[in-house]
């Protein structure tokens, strides 16, 4: 990522999930548009490659469609959701025992009570790659791609103001950069993440809110807890996951991926919880509050954060658990206050 302006931004690199819904069947949609999308954005790539004489590798992949798999127990949100979504939206899925669970993925060992819903057709995306590919087809459209500016303000101009066209007859919007640039435009569409809240203020009606949040990778070990030989190639063929371990009052859900093929994190497996972990008293780490913005957010990572998640992880993925931390990365959630992403 280092040198190329495209993924400056890019809070977490390497892989990112996208399922045909999670708990909340009312994002479905939209989601599935994104996925169609993304084929014709995976055509255009292929297509791209094939046309590139001198490229001699394979074609890089955006989607991986490797199924999600959702674990909780019967009556969690995230089951009973995925079950209504699915059922409302007509999605191909199964439901696992425990037991199927561990069978078909070993390295996931989940209680007796617990169950799952696998979705066949979700899947792991690639964001470096599918940044890439969105940059090379609005190029190849006529987009002019400017990096390193940071947005100022923007604004409407009404037709026939100073610096507008006299043959203009519509409002435009105006755009200012920290460059001191200033581009007149028809339409714009602010795609600002975390930068949301500082943006759009009070100008949309649900107030947001951006949290940090703590990705961690784990080499897993060559033994798990019950001394069952284990290893990253454990990992290449697991769905993407989204288990629901909360208790009576403590909310806990994290998730996983696949390892990655490549890279040099190709021997981890990415995990983290889905809910911000707390600061303890006696931990004697105090990093900033879980909300935060993008210029005041503590990028540090805390040893009591890494045990947190060992601790998470024992008893359900025990290679991960008793594996090595090789790499540890903050990020930002952007939230709504029903705690929606």
């Amino acid at each position: 990522m280092a040198g190329n302006p495209r993924l400056a931004y890019l809070s977490s690199p390497t892989y990112t999930h996208i399922r045909c819904d999670t708990e909340h069947r009312t994002s479905n949609p939209s989601v599935c548009l994104g996925y169609s999308q993304l084929q014709e954005l995976a055509n255009f790539e292929a297509e791209q490659h094939r046309n590139c004489k001198e490229n001699h590798q394979p074609t890089p992949s955006l989607l991986n469609v490797c199924g999600g798999l959702m674990i909780g127990s019967k009556e969690s949100e995230i089951i009973t959701g995925t079950l209504e979504a699915a059922r409302v939206h007509h999605l191909p899925h199964e439901i696992l025992t425990a037991q199927e669970i561990s069978a078909r993925y070993p390295v996931l060992t989940p209680d007796d009570e617990m169950v799952g819903v696998f979705e066949t057709e979700a899947g792991v995306l690639i964001p470096e790659a599918c940044i890439e590919a969105h940059c090379q087809m609005a190029e190849q459209h006529g987009a002019k791609l400017s990096f390193q500016e940071s947005l100022v303000s923007w604004c409407v101009v009404k037709s026939g103001a100073e610096g507008v066209s006299e043959t203009e007859t519509e409002d435009l919007l105006s755009v200012v950069t920290d460059r001191n640039h200033s581009y007149l435009t028809r339409k714009l569409v602010l795609s600002v993440g975390a930068w949301a809240p500082e943006v759009y203020g009070c100008q949309i009606p649900v107030p947001l809110h951006a949290e940090r949040r703590v990705l961690f990778w784990f080499r897993p070990s060559s033994s798990d807890e019950d001394d069952k030989a284990v290893g990253v190639e454990s990992f290449k063929n697991i769905p993407v996951f989204l288990w629901d371990n909360s208790t009576e009052g403590n909310m806990c859900q994290f998730y996983g991926f696949p390892v990655e093929s490549t890279g040099e994190l190709s021997q981890a497996v990415k995990v983290a919880r889905h809910q911000a972990i707390a600061s303890t008293p006696s931990s004697g780490d105090q990093p900033s509050s879980a909300h935060c913005t993008p210029s005041s957010i503590d990028r540090q990572v805390y040893p009591y954060e890494i045990q947190y998640m060992q601790q998470v992880l024992e008893g359900k993925v025990p290679s991960l658990a008793c594996g090595s931390v090789e790499a540890v990365e903050t990020c930002l959630y952007t939230m709504t206050p029903d705690e929606h992403l």
